[in-house]
């Protein structure tokens, strides 16, 4: 679920840009702006742990695989 409400921010942003040329977000109040930057590092620490998690996976089962020596062409 977050994924498809990032890639809609995204595709929301992209296309400010593409009618005005620009797009500018400014936070006044200091504790709401420091909540979505810490926010932000959640969330690109949270997907830098599942991509290295199934990383990993896939080199366990690609290790685990013994189809790739047992070849009889």
């Amino acid at each position: 679920m977050l994924l498809i409400a990032m890639a809609v921010a995204w595709c929301v942003q992209l296309t400010l840009i593409a009618v005005r040329g620009e797009i500018c977000f400014t936070e006044t109040n200091a504790v709401i702006l420091y909540g979505e930057i810490a926010a932000t590092v959640l969330v690109v620490v949270f997907a830098v742990l599942v991509f290295v998690m199934q990383y990993r996976r896939l080199i366990e089962k690609r290790a685990g695989d013994s189809r790739q020596d047992d070849y009889r062409g």
